[in-house]
């Protein structure tokens, strides 16, 4: 798939049929194989698809992204989020992940390996130099539209992709929701939270964009650098909130 995060649908499309399975580590190893491209802030990967990169790379950093999400992020997101979407995901504030993951290790390991098989076979169907692309010939015809001739692979790309958003949006609407009142100090904050990272967000972009002139007016490596910025942004003012926070309940003891 051409978005990263559309390959997170099959953590939603096979969990019912396998429940045991940690969330966490199959939607992190749906993503996992692309995190190469995150990492170099550009459209340019060795080794996040290919099997010594599965073991080497993508499992530890899987293990990784998961670690900081629930002990920096994901709390701090949610407590700033929106009110529409906060309701929806209140349940998981204040989870012990790290407990989970210390007694459930394995199974957070296979997890991640399911959801990294996961993105590796629809790449293969969806991508030039996929396995399936390349041995059958019919992924390969192409569709003339508008006077553009586009590959058969090329438009299964385009159209999982906008599926497994659809999808993902789908089920997320589906949560239950707690009914509550958000109070204006909270809606404060969550201005506070959010403008903040736009502003760090633009910053880094805007350093990326100095260090990376050949590639500023190329959408692809743009779009993989802003998704970067964006989750570096996340992290640190994330990180801001919580020690603040922490601060002051020390201060109130």
């Amino acid at each position: 798939m051409p978005f990263t995060f559309s390959h997170t649908v099959a953590a939603f499309l096979f969990k019912p049929w396998l429940n045991k399975l940690s969330l966490t580590g199959v939607v992190l190893g749906c993503m996992a194989p692309d995190f190469e491209y995150f990492l170099r802030m550009r459209m340019q990967g060795e080794f996040g698809h290919h099997i010594a990169g599965i073991f080497l790379f993508n499992l530890p950093v899987s293990i990784l992204v998961a670690l900081v999400f629930h002990q920096v992020i994901r709390d701090e997101m949610i407590g700033h989020s929106p009110w529409f979407l906060k309701k929806r995901v209140l349940i998981f504030q204040n989870l012990d992940w790290f407990g989970y993951l210390k007694n459930h290790y394995l199974m957070v390991i296979i997890s991640i390996l399911f959801g990294i098989f996961t993105h590796i076979v629809w790449d293969a169907f969806t991508h030039q130099t996929g396995f399936f692309v390349q041995k059958l010939v019919v992924l390969q015809n192409t569709i003339s539209i508008a006077d553009f001739n586009i590959p058969l692979y090329k438009i299964f790309q385009h159209l999982s992709s906008s599926l497994g958003l659809m999808i993902i949006a789908i089920y997320f609407f589906k949560l239950p929701f707690y009914t509550s009142i958000q109070t204006n100090n909270e809606r404060k904050t969550l201005w506070m939270y959010w403008g903040v990272i736009l502003v760090l967000l633009g910053c880094l972009l805007g350093l990326w964009s100095i260090f990376n002139s050949d590639l500023k007016f190329s959408l692809v490596h743009v779009l993989v650098a802003a998704i970067a910025c964006s989750f570096w942004s996340i992290l640190i003012v994330s990180l801001f909130f919580k020690m603040m926070k922490n601060r002051k309940i020390i201060n109130t003891k």
